[in-house]
């Protein structure tokens, strides 16, 4: 307040990345001073350099009071996106915040909403492990079956970083392919495997196994039905021929 009392810009940036004032209010936690200072600005959301506002930083750092006051004062920014694609609900979701996921989406964040690299917020709390992040995302909408630019589910970022609890939970998506393979050709496995996590890849291992028995066993029993079917079905047994008249010739 003395600051700007003494004739301080509120909305002066630092020189390399452009940021503001309000920015490293929000990266902080100071709530009064993002208060005081939203009050000396325009209504809008500053943006930095590469695009992130204020709303990334707190979100990122799971500063939910803030998150509440900014998407109160500014709700057209909830799904304002960085240079990179980066959306505040992949800040909240990289830093393993629930309730700040939980508060994005009900003010209308977009669970499914690509990065520039095509990772979803899912993909971020994925990777690094956040279990009651990827349950609620999962719950809201959000799929373990995208994939990013390399090919790459969220279930391949959890193997890779040995996140066995993540792993369960996205192995129970009836949409996800456990086998699937990225453009490298690897699948879930042996990045796990090459990551040192043997013991994750022979649960992926297992969970891959059991898919191709379930499929081999859902192709048998369609290939049986529809043998069955074409064998069982009523034959037509009269039609009629060109005269117009019944024909014992069966169809």
């Amino acid at each position: 307040r003395v600051l700007v009392e003494a004739g301080a810009d509120c909305a002066c940036v630092s020189t390399s990345d452009k940021l503001t004032p309000l920015h490293f209010a929000c990266d902080s936690g100071a709530l009064e001073v993002v208060e005081y200072l939203w009050g000396k600005l325009t209504g809008e959301l500053p943006k930095s350099a590469s695009a992130s506002t204020p709303l990334h930083k707190a979100a990122l750092k799971g500063h939910i009071s803030i998150v509440k006051f900014l998407l109160q004062h500014c709700p057209g920014g909830v799904d304002n996106i960085t240079s990179s694609g980066v959306t505040a609900l992949h800040q909240a979701a990289q830093g393993g915040h629930a309730d700040v996921c939980s508060l994005l989406l009900d003010k209308g964040a977009d669970p499914l909403k690509a990065n520039v690299v095509l990772q979803t917020p899912l993909h971020k709390a994925s990777f690094e492990g956040h279990e009651a992040v990827v349950n609620l995302l999962l719950d809201r909408g959000s799929s373990a079956a995208v994939l990013d630019h390399e090919g790459l589910t969220p279930l391949h970022h959890a193997a890779a970083g040995g996140r066995h609890a993540v792993v369960d939970r996205l192995c129970q998506d009836p949409l996800l392919d456990v086998t699937q393979e990225s453009k490298d050709g690897e699948d879930a496995a042996i990045l796990a495997s090459k990551n040192g996590f043997k013991e994750l890849a022979s649960k992926l291992t297992r969970h891959g196994y059991i898919k191709m028995c379930r499929d081999n066993l859902r192709g048998q029993m369609l290939k049986r039905c529809v043998i069955r079917e074409a064998f069982d079905a009523p034959v037509a047994t009269s039609r009629l021929d060109g005269a117009g008249s019944p024909s014992s010739a069966p169809l």
